[in-house]
């Protein structure tokens, strides 16, 4: 990782020349960040009692965005036919959401007849922070002071941490039943990417969509998806 921050800060310092220039940008990003396949869900229940402690959500990979964050610092080349390419070095904060529509209490003795499953409101956000390498390669078109990239790339995404955060009330009671656990990662999300980038002068407006082919569990299908949104500032 720091080789790829030396490059990155290498190729920043580069000198234009008569076929090439180079641009240094800095991009904030959020949006829209949930999981798809057979294994995420828009509902999940919470366990808890003697069997599950601490408390935890039966499935958290959720169809439902969270609040997520990144940011970035880009690097790029522009050759004197306005084709680019380059990379970008971020720090993502992602979190999906599942809604809670039941908890399930698992007492050590339990008694015949007795309900064990509770109607409840709530939500469970599962946040994962990356370190995020993102190479890619386009096409630039300029109109006076207006520039419209159009690129596509792969993020190779370093999961730092996933956690699941998040609580219940059930329903007819003051019982609240709340959730904090490390949870399970992989230790890489791949992500295919297409992305625009909509300037004017130095300023931009980016947009792009993130396809994960990393699967996240072992018992079935979950994969991520990314629709950023964010804004951009050229250095240089």
């Amino acid at each position: 990782m720091k080789y790829f921050i030396i490059l990155l800060l290498f190729v920043c310092c580069i000198p234009d020349t008569f076929c090439q220039r180079t641009e240094c940008n800095v991009n904030v990003y959020t949006g829209f960040f949930y999981y798809r396949g057979n294994g995420a869900t828009s509902n999940s229940v919470i366990n808890y009692g003697i069997f599950y402690a601490p408390a935890g959500t039966s499935n958290v990979y959720g169809t439902r965005p969270g609040f997520s964050f990144s940011a970035e610092g880009q690097a790029t080349r522009i050759t004197a036919a306005n084709w680019l390419y380059g990379a970008g070095l971020s720090y993502d904060q992602l979190e999906s959401k599942v809604n809670i529509y039941k908890v399930q209490n698992n007492p050590e003795l339990v008694i015949i007849g007795q309900t064990y499953l509770y109607d409840a409101e709530g939500n469970t956000g599962l946040k994962n922070r990356y370190i995020t390498i993102h190479p890619f390669a386009g096409k630039r078109f300029i109109t006076g002071h207006f520039k419209l990239d159009v690129y596509g790339g792969i993020d190779v995404a370093l999961c730092l941490s996933s956690m699941e955060q998040g609580s219940a009330s059930i329903t007819g009671s003051n019982d609240m039943i709340k959730v904090h656990n490390s949870y399970n990662h992989p230790n890489i999300d791949v992500r295919p990417a297409i992305q625009l980038r909509a300037g004017y002068k130095r300023a931009g407006i980016l947009i792009g969509y993130l396809y994960g082919v990393t699967n996240y569990s072992d018992a079935s299908k979950v994969y991520s998806n990314f629709l950023r949104i964010g804004v951009g500032y050229t250095l240089r």
